[in-house]
């Protein structure tokens, strides 16, 4: 990073986490590769999207391959960022429903396909083979059907998910669920046990939120008769 972009990120973490720690400071951080503070470590990981055990000096990435660990690449890092994210926003919730001994159990057995979920929404080959249909085979040219950045989908499922994995919103399993069956229609994807979880998940939300479940299908229908109001012609 440059001097211009350590400034920015000055700027952002005194902006969006109020802390005054000045270009100078970040700088030394960066050159001297000295111990941070607990504050300033966790607004790093938050404005960087990477998981903050890493800013921490640990050498393992979670739900990454063992070869990325050494240099992991920043789409490995905010992968695993967020992956680790949803993994505790799940658990935070299944403790909130159950209590923490049967949450844990329920975690275990949950964690896994909402998981591989989210594995298969973060790659960009599942939204390019949705989207195109290849003009010549995929064998002679299979960048067609297989791109190599996962940033896209990565990012888009972070800011989608920020306000539950900041605790101001459950999942909207249903939703994912209903993404998901569509998906499968177009792939071969081994999705059943992620669709049964997801379900599970949405069963809870019904029982524990569904005054907010009206809200928010009252909501969508007022923004769709709002749409139709503008684009009937005079």
């Amino acid at each position: 990073m440059d001097r211009r972009g350590v400034r920015v990120l000055a700027g952002v973490i005194r902006q969006q986490h109020g802390l005054s720690y000045s270009y100078q400071n970040l700088s030394h951080l960066m050159l001297r590769g000295t111990r941070c503070r607990a504050d300033l470590r966790s607004a790093l990981a938050k404005v960087l999207n990477v998981p903050e055990d890493y800013l921490r000096g640990r050498v393992e990435l979670p739900y990454t391959p063992s070869f990325f660990w050494e240099k992991p690449s920043t789409s490995a890092l905010r992968y695993s960022s967020l992956l680790q994210r949803i993994a505790s926003a799940l658990r935070r919730d299944l403790w909130k429903w159950h209590g923490k001994e049967e949450g844990d159990r329920a975690y275990r057995s949950w964690s896994r396909p909402i998981l591989e979920v989210f594995d298969t929404l973060s790659a960009s080959s599942t939204w390019r083979q949705l989207g195109v249909i290849p003009v010549v085979s995929p064998v002679d040219n299979p960048a067609v059907l297989l791109p190599q950045d996962d940033a896209p989908p990565v990012a888009w499922l972070t800011q989608m998910l920020e306000p539950w994995f900041g605790g101001n919103a459950y999942l909207n399993a249903a939703g994912i669920a209903a993404l998901l069956e569509g998906l499968r229609t177009n792939r071969q994807l081994d999705s059943t046990r992620g669709l049964r979880t997801l379900r599970k998940y949405a069963s809870m939300c019904r029982k524990v939120a569904p005054l907010r479940l009206k809200e928010s299908a009252a909501i969508k229908r007022l923004q769709g008769m709002i749409r139709l109001r503008e684009e009937r012609p005079e």
